[in-house]
């Protein structure tokens, strides 16, 4: 490799980051715009309170996964068949063969992955 090779490779680095720096904020918006909000209906409590009839999560966490497997199931239910649960705190959210949060998992549709790496 010479000199004018290394500075190319520098001069497009350079102009990738600057571009992507540039479209960072309309990259946002368009992703926000695509956000799905699950509001806590009525059918999501109830959905939280059967898979956690004890409190065993802080009930932000207890709710986000209610809302979610209840807006699975809807999608479930019209079709979708690759949804996914992206999760880091496998401990909290990791469903288990048998038990109630493993069988809401099936009966939703959805898979869980304790990493953001989808298939």
């Amino acid at each position: 490799m010479d000199l004018t090779q290394i500075r190319g490779f520098i001069d497009m680095a350079r102009t990738l980051r600057r571009d992507a720096l540039f479209n960072l904020v309309a990259q946002v918006d368009g992703l926000a715009a695509r956000l799905n909000v699950i509001p806590p209906s009525p059918a999501v409590i109830q959905r939280t309170l059967r898979i956690f009839p004890v409190k065993s999560l802080p009930p932000f966490d207890e709710m986000v996964l209610g809302a979610v497997l209840e807006h699975a199931e809807m999608l479930h239910a019209r079709g979708e068949t690759e949804l996914f649960f992206c999760n880091l705190n496998a401990k909290d959210f990791a469903p288990t063969a048998g038990n109630e949060l493993g069988n809401a998992y099936a009966a939703s549709g959805l898979r869980y992955l304790d990493s953001f790496q989808v298939p």
